[in-house]
């Protein structure tokens, strides 16, 4: 249940707002491949989600009942130590040093945007990796300092970055894997533009 919930913020989030910088051709391509929940996120310990209690459709029939609510994903984010992207892809991916996090698949739900969700799962992304890497299953002493990040950010996304202080490091295409071509049903990878962005040690 949480992967769908997961899966469907993704969809909602990314089909509305990488519209304006990605073609529709290309998001076909790309929606079925980066909404899928992530396993290695869900059980990472450091990737969250903001829930939100919305009220459900009042039936009239019902009388004076109690008005139900229903609970939704409205936010997604979060880090790992590990680049996302393996060193057997090209120069500029090969950055996946386990003392650099990076942040990870956030998303906000497009009723839910520009209502600092995504900026306070930064800030918790902050006090946990303020932590340090854990090393046999413990953290390092506390810093106010936060090491050097990255991020692979959509092209929509950049301004939120840089307003959290990352800075563009250079323009990235991401191989994403799983597309399936109908005539001859064979699968190959498709180019998706994105940012790759850096915050200095700081």
């Amino acid at each position: 249940q949480d992967q769908a919930m997961v899966q469907d913020l993704l969809y909602q989030s990314y089909s509305k707002l990488l519209a304006n910088d990605y073609g529709p051709e290309l998001l076909a391509e790309a929606l079925p491949i980066i909404c899928k929940a992530n396993p290695e996120l869900l059980s990472c310990g450091t990737w969250y989600v903001v829930e939100a209690n919305t009220a459900a459709t009042r039936i009239p029939s019902t009388g004076n009942a109690p008005e139900e609510t229903t609970t939704m994903l409205v936010g997604c984010g979060g880090f790992t130590w590990q680049a996302p992207i393996p060193s057997t892809e090209p120069q500029h991916f090969q950055n996946d040093s386990v003392t650099t996090p990076h942040l990870r698949h956030f998303a906000t739900h497009p009723k839910y945007a520009r209502q600092g969700i995504a900026r306070a799962i930064w800030n918790k992304c902050r006090h946990e990796i303020c932590k340090g890497p854990p090393q046999n299953g413990h953290h390092h002493q506390k810093t106010n300092h936060l090491p050097t990040m990255e991020v692979y950010s959509t092209l929509t996304a950049v301004a939120f970055y840089a307003s959290l202080g990352f800075e563009t490091v250079q323009e990235v295409t991401l191989p994403l894997r799983g597309v399936t071509r109908n005539d001859d049903d064979s699968t190959e990878c498709i180019m998706f533009p994105a940012m790759l962005m850096r915050r200095e040690q700081g």
